[in-house]
């Protein structure tokens, strides 16, 4: 260990660390909590699901809670006990995941703490087109009360059937103004407005931030085709930080549009603009919402994402707002709920969510759809390659385990014959969790 003192501050300050979904942790996040939890391991709690381990690609193993084990000596507390699931659908679990090797010695079948559902809990079915497949389920969940529809979720393993499950939905549902949207997790803002709003949060709580001066830099361009080097703010060497700096350059600058020009001379008026960034925040959503118009954005691209961004800005900002009070909220809070926070766009009322199964880990519906279950899709074609017994068919059975799992009350799985021109088997996993899918769906 490198920083023994930073370690030493940490544990003081945290005297207990909780990780959930700990199965999820890379090579370095474990090292990281090793160094942490020593020498008193029994600061330490985790919840972990080792048939939960879908993140191979990013660095997470099925041995993580093996490593954990040895050393910390930790002791396990079995909760094998599922709420949320139908009975039905924990058989189909427990039948799938259990032809997996890499597993706990010690792993215990699921058992259902939920009485059964009404009605049937489990459908499915085969088409003789991916056309055929999406347009059903578009068709039956549109059929559902519009009261319904906004918990059903079509998974699919691929973000292209995702897409593609999404447009059937919006062409199905056009007449009653029912859209599909395809819902995934996005960690950073990707616009220009938004990158250059939070980079310049960042420098207004910590001038001297170089990466945020680089970022405020470069999306600044973006959105208004004026360059001012970051290297031309550092060595101008004024005590003002790079924040003023920043501003006091940009105003003047050659090209600069008159709206952005009064937004930035009245920044430079302010004297306690950290302390009073409420204000500072609602000129410069406004100031961004009129860049939006700049006919240069509709060709660079740089705005494509903005006003699904804006609306997942206003939803952070107000939760953050809840938690904390106006009054008590600090610059340095705010930026770190903004970084932490999911950018995803919310779904819009009575809108049909579609994901892709890495999506929807962690979360939960009342009418799961999972498409395109063959053999090249689910599992996943360099699964199948691999073999049956490779550690990537494992992960595979691990996401089809994932998918299922996330219905509260029914759960529809479907294949297709053809795709593309191409003949498609039905996966494997079928036959593993003993679905009957040779009875059509209608």
């Amino acid at each position: 260990m490198k920083r023994p003192k930073v370690a030493s501050l940490i544990r003081k300050v945290y005297r207990h660390i909780c990780v959930d979904e700990f199965q999820d942790t890379n090579v370095a996040q474990y090292r990281i909590l090793r160094h942490l939890a020593t020498p008193d391991p029994s600061t330490l709690f985790v919840v972990a699901d080792d048939d939960q381990v879908i993140y191979e690609w990013n660095g997470a193993s099925p041995t993580r809670l093996t490593e954990l084990r040895e050393d910390f000596g930790a002791e396990v507390l079995p909760l094998p006990t599922n709420y949320r699931c139908p009975p039905n659908v924990i058989a189909l679990a427990n039948r799938l995941i259990q032809r997996n090797t890499n597993r706990s010695p010690d792993k215990r079948p699921l058992e259902a703490g939920k009485g059964a559902c009404v009605g049937d809990s489990i459908r499915c079915g085969q088409f003789k087109t991916f056309d055929d497949e999406l347009t059903w389920v578009a068709a039956d969940i549109l059929g559902r009360d519009p009261s319904e529809r906004g918990h059903c979720v079509v998974l699919a393993r691929t973000n292209q059937h995702a897409e593609q499950a999404a447009n059937a939905i919006c062409v199905r549902g056009e007449a009653d103004g029912v859209k599909g949207v395809v819902s995934a997790r996005k960690d950073d803002f990707r616009s220009s407005a938004f990158r250059w709003l939070c980079a310049v949060l960042k420098l207004l709580a910590k001038p001297a931030d170089g990466r945020a001066l680089e970022t405020v830099c470069k999306s600044f361009h973006q959105i208004e085709g004026v360059h001012i080097g970051s290297q031309d703010i550092v060595e101008s060497g004024a005590n003002s930080g790079y924040f003023s700096r920043w501003f006091a350059e940009s105003v003047t600058a050659k090209g600069v549009e008159p709206t952005t020009a009064a937004f930035f001379g009245w920044v430079l008026g302010q004297k306690r603009l950290r302390d009073s960034f409420g204000e500072f925040l609602r000129r410069a959503l406004d100031w961004l919402e009129s860049t939006a118009a700049y006919a240069h954005h509709a060709i660079s691209g740089h705005y494509t994402e903005y006003r699904n961004e804006r609306a997942a800005w206003d939803a952070l900002y107000k939760d953050t707002l809840a938690e904390y009070g106006r009054a008590s909220l600090d610059l340095n809070t705010l930026i770190q709920e903004a970084a932490l926070a999911s950018k995803t766009t919310p779904v819009p009322d009575g809108a049909v969510r579609c994901m892709t199964v890495h999506g929807a880990k962690g979360m939960e519906f009342g009418h799961v759809y999972l498409v395109g279950t063959t053999e090249g899709t689910f599992p996943f074609y360099k699964a199948v390659k691999a073999g049956d017994k490779s550690s990537e068919m494992e992960e595979e059975r691990r996401n089809c385990f994932v998918a299922i799992t996330r219905t509260e009350r029914t759960l529809t799985l479907s294949h297709s014959l053809r795709e593309n021109s191409w003949t498609r088997e039905p996966s494997r996993f079928l036959k593993e969790m003993g679905v009957n899918w040779s009875v059509p769906l209608t």
